[in-house]
């Protein structure tokens, strides 16, 4: 019997179709992407709109929040110390009992316990999730970040409505588990600006981010106040509200991962390891015998590969990303600045008009970040772009040597201010280091190849964690041994920050920028030897 004859593709009767003639022609895609309009062009606008939405709403939900939850968690210890005035105590009120040294030493072990807990699930849970990121999209990781976040309030809010006892104030931090925590969801925002954002622009780009945050800041630290004064509740269904329009933002943004892809495929690069072919028979019978469980171990054992090929093969980043753990220690220094203030400049240690004055430091301190991140910073940038001529990766690497040298010089006038003059001064000089997160964050996306950079952001947040998880106990003890020994010893803990910042200036002085830039990246600047 005659074999029927196959038919032919197209036009062309070399080539016949058969069952492993594929569904879709090969086109050429190496030249369909060259003719391709670059994607960041039509995403890069909207993307920096919602992203700096997200930011201030999440920063201003927290921030209005905060001083209500403090208020609440008192009150409830408060109750819990002294059940006799249970019905009469007020959240926010300056009940002289619930200042006494039993119920803040509890108040202070129980915020920092809760700060603890809240760190676990990042530290445990950041790598996968900034892998999850490289492989099935930004936004989804983004969603469960915010969701977990939105979660933990509505846990502390029930606890405090109920009343619940005040110990499962501590166990918010399993919402977490949903989305790694806040330092997952603001790395996912990190990455998403990198995968739409020229080289040449994200250290710009990041300024501007950053001083998003502080504006929010700046702005939810009254309100907060001012809210609370009307009621702890008001303060919260207000941050409940500001944390339902930002996930409801989240979802008008665009999914950046296939902007990502764009340029791995351009640049002939895969996203992730792939697993050797076999031949069809034996995998259908692989396929067929294999449960469903080892098929979820196999693909683990491919993300754990696909992060060991970054630490592998990325080992300049990996160093450069140490300079970036010292500076998170450093924000954890600034945290100390009231209590340090107050006690530094004989400012009484209650809500009278001397802390106030002494919040007006922290006031110039947010000014000053602010008008460094969106004038000073960027005007430098461009000067170094257009007129020195250095390249974008050049010029990330010297701003953020001399900004990190600047945080030394501010920690050390700050450890010794022993005027308030001397104080302000040293605040002053604090903002012009405000710049080294955005500018390392700027470099190392730069210097990663393109299909990392979620695991990339998602390993700085974990290490961003990390620091703080440690310096917290360490910086709160020294400020501690400070105040009791008294007079200079006050700025112990500024001191100690000097030092760090030092370890942090001394390798970034000591790095060298690769000669070649990673493939996919469109800067097209290698190092000189910097």
């Amino acid at each position: 019997m005659a074999e029927p004859a196959r038919p032919q593709i197209g036009d062309d009767p070399q080539y016949l179709v058969s069952e492993e003639t594929p569904l879709l022609p090969e086109v050429n895609t190496a030249t369909a992407l060259e003719d391709e309009e670059d994607p960041r062009d039509k995403y890069k606008w909207p993307v920096i709109l919602i992203t700096f939405s997200l930011i201030f709403l999440l920063e201003l939900s927290v921030g209005v929040s905060t001083p209500a939850w403090n208020a609440l968690l008192e009150k409830g210890l408060c109750a819990e110390a002294h059940p006799e005035l249970a019905q009469i105590l007020v959240a926010g009120d300056d009940n002289e009992v619930c200042k006494h040294p039993d119920v803040q030493g509890r108040l202070a072990m129980y915020r920092g316990w809760s700060y603890t807990l809240e760190c676990v699930p990042t530290i445990l849970l950041a790598v996968p999730y900034g892998l999850m990121s490289d492989r099935w999209g930004r936004k989804p990781v983004a969603l469960l970040a915010f969701a977990g976040i939105a979660l933990i309030t509505v846990w502390y809010e029930v606890v405090f409505y109920f009343p619940l006892p005040m110990w499962t104030f501590l166990l918010a931090f399993i919402c977490y588990v949903i989305g790694g925590g806040s330092n997952v969801g603001t790395s996912m925002l990190y990455t998403i600006l990198a995968d739409v954002v020229h080289a040449d622009e994200l250290a710009s780009v990041l300024f501007r981010f950053f001083a998003v945050f502080m504006v929010s800041s700046l702005i939810a630290n009254p309100l907060g106040g001012f809210l609370l004064s009307q009621g702890p509740w008001v303060a919260l269904l207000t941050g409940n509200l500001f944390m339902l329009i930002s996930i409801a933002a989240l979802y008008l943004l665009p999914e950046t991962l296939l902007v990502r892809r764009w340029h791995d495929a351009k640049a002939g690069k895969t996203a992730g390891p792939s697993r050797s072919p076999t031949p069809q028979g034996v995998e259908d019978d692989e396929g067929l015998k294999k449960s469903e469980f080892r098929a979820v171990v196999d693909a683990v054992q491919a993300q754990l590969h696909h992060g060991l090929d970054f630490f592998v093969n990325n080992k300049r980043v990996v160093v450069l990303m140490m300079p970036l753990v010292f500076e998170t220690v450093e924000t954890y220094v600034v945290e100390l600045l009231m209590q340090y203030s107050t006690k530094r400049h004989d400012f009484a240690n209650t809500f009278t008009p001397l802390v106030i004055k002494a919040s007006y430091f922290l006031t110039l301190k947010s000014a000053s970040y602010i008008i460094m991140l969106t004038v000073l910073l960027p005007a430098i940038s461009t000067f170094c772009l257009t007129t020195l001529g250095m390249s974008p990766l050049k010029k990330d690497l010297w701003l953020a040597r001399w900004s990190a040298a600047l945080i030394i010089l501010a920690e050390l006038v700050i450890s010794l201010s022993y005027t308030p003059a001397l104080y302000a001064l040293g605040l002053v000089l604090l903002a012009g280091g405000c710049g080294l997160p955005p500018l390392l964050r700027s470099l190392l996306n730069a210097l990663v190849e393109p299909h990392h950079v979620g695991i990339l952001n998602t390993l700085l947040g974990f290490l961003d964690t990390l620091g703080v998880m440690i310096a917290a106990p360490i910086f709160s003890q020294a400020l501690g041994k400070g105040i009791q020994l008294g007079g200079g010893w006050i700025g112990l803990p500024f001191a100690a920050g000097a030092c760090i910042a030092a370890l942090a200036t001394g390798i970034l002085w000591a790095y060298r920028l690769p000669a070649v830039p990673p493939q996919g990246r469109d800067d097209g600047e290698g190092g000189d030897g910097v």
